[in-house]
């Protein structure tokens, strides 16, 4: 029976080391197995080389005939394969770090392209912007430097065209005041030699150290007096302003006193003295103004039916009337004209400074003409 049970637990010991055996080699398989995929992983884009045949491996297969692993064996082959598995976590974890780092790096490589492309289109942008600001403030001020000198320019013209018509109206009215003395029936050589009196009395030696301007406004009132009285306008007249603006503007022009007086003389030697024309001159005038006027048989007609109850037409009227007509007569004709149409008919009402008889116009037409109208 001892020796039943001795071979009882040989066979025990027997199927123990067996089971061992077979266990460790069903180990030493896994391992070598999963090591084999391993190598294959890391030497997928390598040159595969032939196997080198070992002694031990087996001579189709080329593997290492694997002795079963003892404990000992078996506990440092799991601390290799922990060792290589934290070594190739380790190194895991650094290619990860690598690529993080280098993908934040690209990242932020691209965010400073994308910020300096912003920031260039930004300075391009406010580059433009401000050419554009500059370019309209430039206009602006083009725009305001041409709308003043467009304003300088419409003012000079107002100005200009205010004075041309000044001009023109002094030289009318100092042409009226002409022919209004031309209508007096008087010695106009007295009139001159009236106003020639008051200068000579500003002569005297008494009146230096007077103001000027105050001399001047007496003598202006002064010649105007003399000139109302020889035109005998009574205080209804408005040639009173008119004459003394004449006046005041002679003076302004000429500057001082005594070339006020010289122009003064210019004015009155103008004046024409058609009083003390011969018979001759006078008939031979008359009869070219009929004959001119019997070439205008229309404009009886039209003067009698416009001014039918009118027996005074102001002088802008006349040339108006003038001008419509085209009527262009001898310059003395016309002028001997004029002043038969400011002569004050006796026992009527007396014309003003710038009016002119229109009935003494009309007598000037043909008699025959005139019974066949009337």
């Amino acid at each position: 029976m001892g020796c039943g049970q001795s071979l009882n637990a040989i066979d025990v010991k027997e199927d123990i080391k067996e089971q061992r055996k077979k266990s460790n080699q069903e180990l030493g398989k896994n391992l070598l197995n999963k090591n084999l995929k391993e190598e294959d992983k890391e030497s997928t884009n390598k040159i595969k080389e032939p196997l080198i045949k070992d002694e031990n491996s087996h001579p189709i297969t080329n593997k290492i005939n694997l002795e079963p692993l003892t404990e000992e064996k078996k506990k440092e082959k799991e601390r290799e394969i922990r060792k290589d598995n934290g070594v190739r976590k380790k190194k895991e974890k650094e290619e990860n770090k690598i690529k993080k780092e280098l993908e934040e790096s690209e990242r932020r490589k691209k965010i400073k392209e994308y910020v300096n492309e912003k920031r260039k289109e930004f300075e391009e942008y406010e580059r433009r912007k401000n050419q554009i600001i500059k370019f309209e403030s430039a206009k602006k001020e083009e725009d305001k430097e041409k709308e003043k000198i467009k304003r300088k320019i419409e003012l000079l013209e107002r100005k200009e065209i205010e004075k041309e018509k000044e001009k023109k109206n002094k030289m009318i009215n100092l042409y009226l005041l002409l022919k209004n003395l031309e209508a007096v029936k008087k010695d106009i050589e007295k009139l001159r030699e009236n106003i020639h009196q008051i200068f000579d009395s500003y002569r005297d030696n008494s009146n230096e150290g007077q103001d000027i301007n105050k001399i001047k406004q007496e003598i202006i009132a002064k010649v105007l007096d003399k000139i109302i009285e020889y035109l005998d306008l009574d205080d209804n007249n408005d040639s009173k302003g008119i004459i003394k603006k004449i006046l005041k503007d002679s003076y302004e022009e000429k500057g001082n006193i005594y070339l006020f007086k010289d122009y003064l003389d210019v004015i009155l030697n103008s004046v024409n003295n058609f009083y003390n024309i011969d018979k001759n001159n006078k008939d031979r005038i008359i009869n070219y103004i009929i004959n001119y006027f019997d070439s205008k048989k229309g404009l009886i007609e039209t003067l009698l039916s416009r001014y039918q109850k009118v027996d005074f037409i102001d002088y802008e009227e006349f040339g108006k009337l003038i001008k419509e007509n085209n009527i262009a007569m001898d310059e003395t004709a016309m002028e001997y004209l004029i002043f038969r149409m400011k002569i004050n008919e006796p026992r009527k009402a007396k014309m003003k400074f710038k009016q002119f008889n229109l009935k003494i116009f009309i007598k000037f037409f043909d008699e025959n003409i005139l019974k066949e109208v009337i």
